[in-house]
């Protein structure tokens, strides 16, 4: 990966370089007739030439079109190419007109000041048109690579990980069968903590074996997942007077898809490493939606005898799910996460329309 990279960085700074050197060996046919007359070299004007096209090219490829049309902004960003574009091409025309003026006909006016006055911007907008095509050719090309990448990864990933599942798995009908016998046993002998826990384990598989095998489920599903956890993990804690566990799923639209198991990690952390039998702990669990972002916060307490033991491996699954973010959200969510030894804060924002 960064092979290919570096070959890319060197195969543009190749293209730039000999770039100046092919306009002068042209220089003769491309000046529009103007300096036909003049036997100076104009090196000057080709080499600030080039690095206005450097300009175009890379403000495209780095800036308007990530911001615009990779968002959908498609309007908007024709408009702020356009006025861009004439922007740029109206400083370069004025830097024409001044330094060639300047240093190459210092005597004042002439047939060719005159030509240089009606055709100096015309020339700089019709010159500059095959660098914003080349931009945007570049850059729709290099993110369908991408995305092909993503997509290829994403499938060897899904691979792997059903070949993991099928190596170590049960068989669910066998193990639902029996989750649904406990749970009547349980029923009848009143143990009802008993039957509301095999009953949310009983939830908790079935989403992750059977609705988790889409690209996207619907926010309300994945929600009841976390619900469904929080509530199994209370079962354990509840006999805890110094454990409390807050959580806040009142404002969501329930419409909206999200990749499956996505958040879930992040409340597997807090009680793996929020929670402490010697101290008072604290979980806050939030989650709403603005229009189309999801807006995830999980915050909790730091267990310090717990976190001494577990420094290693504490953060796998974490970099697990970023690493998720990258290939699911490319350049659609924002992740902080700060950790001051006695709290840690997780903020998640992802805009689901991608």
């Amino acid at each position: 990966m960064k092979r290919s990279r570096t070959i890319e960085i060197f195969l543009h700074i190749v293209f730039w370089v000999a770039w100046p050197f092919f306009i002068l060996l042209q220089e003769q046919n491309i000046m529009l007739g103007v300096f036909q007359s003049h036997d100076s070299n104009f090196i000057i004007p080709i080499v600030y030439g080039t690095l206005f096209n450097i300009f175009i090219s890379y403000s495209i490829i780095f800036f308007i079109l990530p911001y615009y049309f990779n968002k959908r902004k498609y309007a908007t960003g024709i408009i702020v190419t356009l006025g861009f574009y004439i922007a740029v091409c109206f400083l370069e025309g004025l830097a024409d007109y001044l330094i060639l003026k300047t240093i190459y006909f210092p005597q004042g006016s002439g047939k060719a000041l005159e030509r240089l006055d009606d055709q100096i911007f015309l020339a700089s907008v019709v010159l500059n048109i095959p660098f914003i095509l080349l931009a945007f050719i570049y850059r729709i090309t290099s993110d369908w690579n991408k995305n092909e990448k993503i997509k290829q990864q994403l499938k060897e990933e899904k691979l792997s990980s059903e070949l993991q599942f099928l190596k170590s798995q049960i068989n669910p009908h066998f193990l639902f069968n029996t989750l649904n016998n406990l749970f009547g046993i349980a029923r009848q002998t009143n143990a009802i903590p008993v039957a509301t826990g095999i009953s949310k384990l009983s939830n908790l598989m079935r989403y992750m074996l059977y609705d988790s095998e889409v690209d996207r489920v619907s926010l309300e599903k994945e929600v009841n997942y976390i619900r469904d956890y929080i509530e199994l993990q209370k079962l354990r804690i509840d006999s805890l007077s110094n454990i409390h566990v807050n959580t806040s799923f009142d404002r969501y639209n329930t419409d909206l898809k999200i990749a499956p198991l996505l958040l879930i990690p992040f409340v597997e952390n807090a009680f793996k490493h929020g929670i402490s039998i010697k101290e008072n702990s604290d979980i806050n669990i939030n989650l709403k939606t603005n229009e189309n972002t999801v807006l995830f916060n999980v915050r909790n307490t730091i267990n310090k005898f717990k976190k001494n033991r577990n420094e290693e491996n504490s953060g796998f699954g974490l970099k697990n799910v970023q690493k998720r973010l990258d290939l699911l959200y490319p350049n659609n969510y924002s992740l902080e996460i700060n950790d001051d030894n006695v709290q840690y804060n997780v903020s998640l924002a992802i805009n689901t329309q991608v």
